[in-house]
C-alpha cells in the first residue's frame, strides 16, 4: 500500500518523520556523478509541495528524482511543473536508488485514484490508511492519480 498516513505531507498530529536532506542529496550527486551526469539543482519541499527534488542531466537527457518529505518513496520523471508529473522508469538509477529507498514505478504512480465524491465515508475506493483531513483535501484538490496523492502540489 502507497497510500499510507502522512504521505500527503498533511498530517494531524504533528507526524515528524521528515526524510533526510542530506541523505538524500548526498545520493542523488553520488549516483548521478557515477554515471557521468550532472545535478543542475536540489530543491527543499516549499510550503505547497511535499516532496524533495533534484533535477540532473543524465544519459544525455534532463530528469527529475523526487522524494516524498514523510516516506522513503523516490520516483523519477522526464517533467516536473505545477499542473503534472510524467513519471517514468530509470532502471540503472532505480538499481542504485533501491536499497535506500522504495523506488516507485511509472505504473504504480500513473494508477487512476477512484473517488466517490457522494460519500464522506469510504470517498477514497483505492486501498488507503490516509486521516480524514488528508480524506478533505483530496475531496478538494481531486487528484486523478495515486502518484498525484504522493507527490503533490497541495497548500
Amino acid at each position: 500500500m502507497l497510500l499510507l498516513k502522512g504521505v500527503t505531507g498533511i498530517t494531524e498530529d504533528n507526524m515528524h518523520d521528515q526524510q533526510d536532506r542530506k541523505q538524500f542529496k548526498k545520493h542523488c550527486y553520488t549516483f548521478i556523478t557515477q554515471y557521468g551526469g550532472k545535478v543542475i539543482c536540489f530543491t527543499n519541499p516549499k510550503l505547497a509541495t511535499n516532496y524533495f527534488l533534484t533535477e540532473v542531466k543524465i544519459f544525455g537527457r534532463l530528469r527529475f528524482i523526487l522524494l516524498n518529505e514523510m516516506y522513503p518513496f523516490v520516483a523519477f520523471a522526464s517533467n516536473v511543473c505545477y499542473s503534472a508529473i510524467d513519471f517514468v522508469d530509470e532502471s540503472e538509477l532505480s538499481g542504485l536508488f533501491r536499497p535506500y529507498y522504495r523506488v516507485l514505478q511509472a505504473r504504480e504512480l500513473n494508477e487512476d485514484l477512484h473517488l466517490n465524491l457522494g460519500s464522506r465515508k469510504g470517498m477514497l475506493l483505492n486501498v488507503n490508511g490516509l486521516s480524514r483531513l488528508e480524506m478533505e483535501k483530496i475531496a478538494y484538490w481531486q487528484p486523478k492519480t495515486v502518484g498525484e496523492v504522493i507527490f503533490n502540489h497541495w497548500d
